[in-house]
């Protein structure tokens, strides 16, 4: 935990984000604090990680004054932040906090992998570790409430997609949308096949007829499963109001969704977001 901590607040601290840098260098202060109290480390490493969080503020304050200073000579008030400057500075942090979730836990690189879309890579995104992580779910869901539902007009009505890269994206997204009073509380799922029993629903929680729908999935390969939930949506009469993704392989599909639905596609992260991690 230290370790992640440290490593979080020294990238926030590169990307010139010195305050969410700040607050990853005093968790690493009290995770040393809970260690020395607990006796478990030598007075050697207890050196070590006075000088490792030292080493952190510092960072913090190099890049907080090099940012007051850039202000100051842009004629701007250096010591404040407007509402808007401090919401933008959060979703930065907490989507480079994502990013590195998805670097350092998501990502497997090496073999060759079988792809979904039936091609092979030397990289392979399993977002099921992100989209079962219940932070991970809370960023992912803010981002479609809070990013990409307003810019699309008409809104959505209800967010769904296909099985089962847009299950627990849809679920998190309809209750985040509750807790925030927000009107995209519907959520559905676009089965492979209809059940064979009970309901025999082909989708899950279906809309009402001329719905508009927030398509959500977690990877854009050729947009081959989001096309299939499109059609199934479409075939029940509801309009397709946009597709978003947690992330774009950059094989095309993003391009192909857009011309052929006539609908913006967005993605929270593309290939080159990982350009450095995949080897």
């Amino acid at each position: 935990a230290f370790d992640d901590s440290e490593k979080q607040s020294a990238t926030l601290a590169e990307a010139k984000l010195p305050l969410p840098a700040y607050e990853a260098a005093m968790k690493c202060s009290h995770l040393f604090n809970l260690l020395d109290a607990r006796g478990v480390i030598s007075e050697k490493e207890r050196t070590g990680y006075i000088a490792r969080v030292r080493k952190l503020a510092r960072a913090c304050a190099e890049r907080y004054n090099e940012i007051r200073e850039e202000n100051r000579k842009r004629e701007k008030t250096p010591m404040l932040m407007t509402a808007q400057d401090r919401v933008r500075t959060m979703k930065a942090a907490a989507r480079e906090k994502l990013r590195q979730f998805f670097a350092e836990h998501c990502l497997l690189t090496g073999e060759e992998i079988k792809l979904s879309a039936g091609g092979k890579a030397n990289f392979y995104f399993d977002c099921k570790r992100a989209t079962l992580d219940g932070e991970c779910l809370t960023i992912i869901a803010d981002w479609l409430l809070d990013d990409i539902a307003p810019k699309l007009t008409p809104m959505a009505q209800v967010v769904g997609g296909p099985t089962l890269g847009a299950d627990s994206i849809a679920a998190a997204c309809a209750m985040r949308a509750a807790q925030k009073n927000l009107p995209l509380t519907h959520a559905c799922i676009v089965r492979k096949e209809p059940k064979k029993h009970g309901t025999q629903n082909k989708i899950e929680n279906e809309p009402q007829k001329g719905a508009r729908v927030l398509v959500v999935e977690d990877v854009i390969t050729t947009g081959g499963s989001i096309a299939r939930a499109c059609d199934e949506l479409l075939a029940h009469g509801c309009i397709i109001a946009g597709i978003a993704a947690l992330l774009d392989r950059d094989a095309g599909g993003k391009q192909s969704l857009q011309e052929k639905y006539n609908t913006p596609v967005f993605a929270l992260f593309g290939k080159t977001d990982f350009a450095a991690d995949i080897k």
